[in-house]
């Protein structure tokens, strides 16, 4: 059984696994306008020609106005404004339109606005370089999760709707705004925008054929299974399954993983040091139920395990890797491809290797060849060669092993499907932050200093990233307050 001071430490980092154990608590929050405040802001040069519309996020009063670096740093700021009397910049008097102020990527500019009774706020104003990959944030920049501590966010493979795991003990379901200046904008699904599936859900995922949605329960040892409509009016509604809607899994239920072929499903379990192994069900009244394979679990390797990720095929194979923040090692399963063993875990040899610290996160590189791992003890990306001849699935450190993430405590991660841009959550500063990714070498760098980078991410708390499909926008879940981030990526 798991010591006490480890699940005492496990509630620390992840309140929202053990909302009802820990005794946490809370309610939706939502954003509430500041007075005195900046409705509309946008810049252009002194001689006229182009506006760039900001984007203003009243929860980090930060406005974000994404300009070309051939553009000139002297600009001209309009504005409207509420409750205010005047406007200021280095305490000297602005006025809409007219002002002139140096709007550089390398440094902001911070506006005061000032109330009758003396109130004063202060928006920071953030230019942003518009470099291939580079985030920025939607107009609303988030919106609320629907549920309280919102964990893992998945999108559907068609790229239309998301799904959101709230450990309160709901699912919300979104649809993506598709088209005009609400692009990439999540919408709750009507008429129901939540489903109940049982008490602390942590994970939902979605098949990769999309027909079919599971979450895992942590409080109560299950995973909730859905079928996806796919056409209507009810389209994206998740609905329990009929044959069967919940199948138990082992102690505490986290993180969930898929084969690209859609036929297994494997969970982990973090107060059992295991992870639980399923058929889904392809054919029939059952199709879509998850049946427990002939072994029913494997041993973790690592303790409390946290992330899971299964690879595409590699030379015939696929694999799997799992983390923990308990541990300092990445463990390395085959998933056996053949016979009355098909779909089983076995241990790799070596088992494990070395991953530095506090692995929060284990991510694949799409075409099967690298992983990464945050290590956040140490604030850092660990990179790693998947072997494709000798010692097949084997991971091997990259060279450098590692790089270093701007700010402290790297937890979620994602890379886009064309594998050019990594997206790295720092839940200590709250920021995202951005990588470059050599598609040959699979080696991660800075996207650029003059990026979102971090601590320009609306002032949240990122925990979980997903991506869509076409690689055009970027959620993440935000643990507090309850919300979600949405972001453009620029291609």
């Amino acid at each position: 059984m798991r010591s006490l001071n480890t699940i005492r430490f496990i509630c620390l980092i992840f309140p929202m696994i053990f909302l009802v154990s820990c005794g946490s608590g809370g309610s939706s929050s939502t954003t509430t306008p500041m007075s005195p405040t900046i409705t509309q802001f946008a810049l252009h040069a002194e001689s006229g020609g182009q506006i760039y519309n900001g984007i203003i996020s009243e929860s980090s009063a930060q406005i974000f106005v994404v300009i070309p670096q051939d553009v000139a740093d002297s600009m001209i700021a309009t504005y409207t404004t509420e409750q205010v009397t005047s406007v200021l910049v280095n305490n000297v008097t602005q006025t809409s339109n007219q002002t002139v102020n140096t709007f550089s990527s390398e440094s902001d500019v911070v506006y005061t606005v000032v109330a009758n009774d003396g109130t004063r706020h202060n928006y920071t104003i953030t230019r942003l370089d518009p470099i291939p990959g580079s985030l920025t944030p939607l107009n609303p920049e988030s919106i609320d999760s629907g549920g309280i501590y919102p964990n893992v966010i998945a999108v559907h493979p068609n790229g239309k709707f998301v799904y959101v795991a709230n450990n309160s003990g709901t699912v919300s379901m979104f649809r993506i705004e598709s088209v005009g200046e609400s692009a990439g904008v999540l919408v709750p699904l009507t008429p129901e925008s939540t489903v109940n599936p049982n008490f602390g859900p942590f994970a939902v995922a979605i098949t990769p054929d999309g027909k079919y949605a599971y979450v895992s329960n942590s409080v109560a040892n299950t995973i909730s299974m859905y079928s996806i409509e796919s056409s209507g009016e009810s389209a994206g509604m998740l609905v329990p399954l009929e044959s069967a809607s919940q199948v138990n899994t082992e102690g505490t239920p986290t993180d969930i993983a898929i084969t690209q072929d859609s036929q297994f499903l494997y969970v982990l379990n973090l107060e059992s040091d295991s992870i639980s192994m399923f058929r889904i069900e392809s054919i029939g009244e059952s199709a879509g139920v998850l049946v427990p394979l002939s072994t029913t679990s494997v041993p973790s390797i690592v303790d409390s395990p946290i992330s899971i990720a299964v690879t595409p095929m590699v030379n015939g194979e696929k694999f799997v890797y799992v983390t923990s923040l308990l541990s300092d090692v990445v463990a390395m399963f085959k998933i056996e491809s053949s016979g009355e063993n098909r779909g089983l875990l076995t241990v790799l040899t070596p088992s494990f290797i070395d991953s530095g610290g506090g692995s929060f996160s284990v991510i694949v590189y799409p075409n099967g060849q690298f992983a990464y791992v945050s290590d956040s003890t140490n604030s850092l990306v660990r990179m790693f060669n998947i072997n494709n001849s000798d010692n097949l699935g084997e991971l091997s450190p990259m060279n450098p092993p590692f790089v270093p993430t701007p700010e402290n405590y790297p937890i979620g991660m994602a890379i886009d499907p064309s594998g050019k841009f990594a997206y790295v959550a720092t839940s200590e500063s709250s920021g995202i932050a951005e990588f470059a990714v050599e598609s040959t070498s699979g080696a991660m760098s800075p996207l650029s200093a003059n990026c979102i980078g971090y601590n320009k991410v609306i002032n949240l708390n990122p925990f979980k990233l997903a991506i869509t499909p076409d690689g055009r926008y970027l959620y993440t879940t935000n643990i507090n307050p309850n919300r979600i981030s949405m972001f453009k990526i620029t291609q």
